[in-house]
């Protein structure tokens, strides 16, 4: 235990450290938003040529071998298309959602469709352009529905957290929690204690559970209520600084990236770790440039 929060905590200050970097950086810091956005692009292809390919549910899932994890990487990556031409930004959004649809897990399904609607905000005095946006969601969950009657259902998840928090509340600290990292170690605990996913007949567990599913609630159970406090903080301060900065796609991959944290563990994935730094970072950088991004003040 003593090595797993020695080593969670070095690469807690190895993050903080360089998101501390890139907090500072002052020129063409708003390019790595393309790369990023052709990074999601990329996988959002791949996957659609895996599924036109046949491959089964579980091979069609992108670069990072999980359908969930590359569905949300494409949820919060490629809406930084949308900025662009009007023919780039319609072809972006119908690859992505097309992609999205075809992993068939319903986490990015939800959080592409958050960030359409975040980028909806832009056009609020713009009927038409709502009502597009409300049909294409729409459109999104029917389809997706459709693909896969049993996509949204999610009871075992909940029963999960609740037993998660259950643990939280009567055995761990809590201001403080159980230490960074430590969830997949006390995640298997909490299996054990409610004997959550066993199977009395072969006396085993169908699953292990190293992931809490939901950032919010893994990061409440590790860093107690202060760190959880900290987090809330930080999203909301980057989130309204992009919204009054009118960076609308910046707003739809912060809350792309938001809407998957409810259901999955973006905040645990290196990659996706890497991005969601920059699109806090990036959204707190609002006293810095001017209404574009591009130039300082």
């Amino acid at each position: 235990m003593f090595a797993l929060r020695y080593y969670s905590s070095y690469a807690a200050m190895w993050i903080t450290s360089l998101s501390t970097v890139v907090y500072f950086f002052r020129k063409d810091f708003h390019k790595l938003r393309w790369v990023f956005a052709m990074l999601g692009l990329i996988n959002a292809i791949y996957i659609i040529g895996q599924t036109l390919a046949g491959y089964p549910f579980l091979e069609r899932a992108g670069f990072f071998l999980n359908g969930t994890i590359s569905g949300v990487f494409i949820a919060f990556t490629i809406p930084f298309f949308f900025d662009g031409k009007k023919y780039v930004a319609i072809g972006a959004a119908l690859i992505a959602g097309t992609a999205v649809v075809m992993t068939k897990t319903s986490v990015p399904v939800g959080a592409f469709s958050l960030a359409l609607v975040a980028y909806g905000l832009k056009y609020l005095k713009n009927k038409k352009i709502v009502m597009s946006i409300v049909g294409t969601v729409s459109t999104i969950f029917t389809i997706s529905y459709f693909y896969d009657p049993g996509l949204f259902s999610s009871a075992k998840r909940f029963l999960f957290y609740e037993y998660s928090f259950d643990y939280f509340a009567t055995k761990l600290n809590h201001w403080f929690g159980s230490g960074t990292g430590t969830f997949m170690m006390f995640g298997q605990e909490v299996q054990k204690t409610y004997s959550f996913s066993y199977d009395p007949i072969t006396r085993a567990y169908s699953e292990m559970m190293i992931f809490m599913h939901n950032d919010y609630l893994e990061t409440l159970f590790s860093l107690g209520v202060i760190g959880f406090v900290l987090l809330l903080w930080a999203i909301l301060k980057a989130v309204l600084s992009t919204y009054k900065r009118g960076d609308y796609a910046l707003l739809s991959c912060q809350f792309g990236y938001i809407g998957s944290m409810l259901f999955d563990y973006p905040f645990r994935y290196a990659p996706h770790c890497i991005i969601g730094g920059y699109l806090l970072c990036y959204g707190l950088r609002d006293s810095r440039y001017r209404k574009n991004n591009l130039e300082e003040k």
